[in-house]
């Protein structure tokens, strides 16, 4: 039985990716061959570039690579590298991230055989591109020696906030059909359709918060991302140094969008939007002020946003219980 598939969404990053993969197989080698899968999709890496990696984990049957006829872009991708798993749980993984520990796997591996959760959420180390600086040994400043139990990720999110803690990709692993279940075509346009899917089917599932750092975030320049992404402009805005301009065109209207969702189906209560701080990122900032802020942003970027994007966004706030000074902070805009 295959208990947890590890899906990597790839592109142009053959020395991290090849990275990443040896660390996982050497925790799997001997071990959980015969419970642990990792799928790889390649979106059409410009020259093949992927492919010395993918002949180096040939002799290991457990690793599949997927490599897609077209380039269907980072948000598609995130997705499309989790349909051909068969995994019990799933580990959406970044191709330039890696575990952490030597023991990172049976720590894993260990919780999902008890299946006390259905959502796990883990703590994570900072480094730089070339591995040469630890920019954090413990991001969420937990207890390593502690887990703290959730009733899911609503209530999750409204002690941590929304975007800066699961909306990185390689912290997160759940049930497979519950995340599968979803239709995630409300959440594309977003840059994190993963994030809106898990909030819908997990907002009222049993979470887990594992208070040692078990997996790396490899951090790199903005000029790195850029050169990386070539010239697939969505991500290489996304992935820009101008960060009003990354937050005008994605924290604003797609993220009210997606919040708006959220409402509809249940996944929060407007009382709870309205007060959730991102705890862990943005500097506290309450998680409104950022959308607000980024909405107030977006009108500089001409052509971005059409009438009905805006008629959304309002409808979105007109839910909400929001402060004097937010809807003064609106009235601006």
């Amino acid at each position: 039985m295959t208990l947890l598939s590890i899906a990597i969404p790839a592109y142009n990053r053959p020395d991290a990716l090849e990275y990443a993969l040896l660390r996982f197989v050497s925790q799997i080698v001997l071990k959980y061959e015969d419970e642990v899968e990792i799928v790889v999709t390649d979106d059409k890496t410009p020259g093949d570039r992927l492919r010395a990696v993918r002949e180096r984990m040939a002799p290991y049957p457990f690793v599949r690579f997927i490599r897609n006829p077209e380039n269907i872009g980072l948000e598609r991708n995130l997705i499309h590298c989790t349909e051909p798993c068969i995994g019990e749980y799933l580990w959406l993984f970044g191709d330039d991230d890696f575990v952490e520990t030597p023991e990172t796997l049976d720590g894993i591996m260990s919780r999902l055989r008890k299946g006390e959760h259905d959502f796990y959420i883990l703590n994570r180390t900072r480094r730089s591109a070339a591995l040469d600086t630890l920019i954090s040994s413990n991001w969420m400043n937990l207890d390593p020696e502690k887990d703290e139990a959730f009733g899911g990720l609503r209530e999750f999110c409204v002690a941590n906030g929304f975007i800066g803690v699961i909306g990185f990709i390689s912290v997160n692993i759940f049930r497979r059909k519950p995340f599968a279940a979803v239709d995630v075509e409300p959440y594309y346009g977003t840059m994190y359709p993963q994030l809106g899917t898990m909030a819908e089917a997990f907002h009222d599932r049993p979470t887990l918060l594992i208070g040692e750092p078990l997996v790396c975030h490899r951090t790199q320049t903005e000029e790195q991302k850029r050169a990386e992404h070539g010239n697939k402009k969505t991500e290489a805005d996304f992935m820009s140094g101008d960060i009003e301009r990354r937050n005008g065109l994605y924290f604003s209207h797609p993220l009210a969008r997606m919040l708006n969702r959220l409402l509809d189906v249940g996944a929060f209560e407007p009382s709870e939007l309205a007060g959730m701080k991102e705890i862990h990122a943005f500097r506290g900032l309450p998680l409104m002020d950022l959308v607000i802020a980024s909405v107030n942003q977006s009108r500089v970027l001409d052509g971005a946003f059409t009438e009905a994007d805006w008629a959304l966004t309002n409808r979105f706030f007109e839910r909400l219980p929001l402060t004097a000074e937010q809807k003064a902070e609106l009235a601006q805009a």
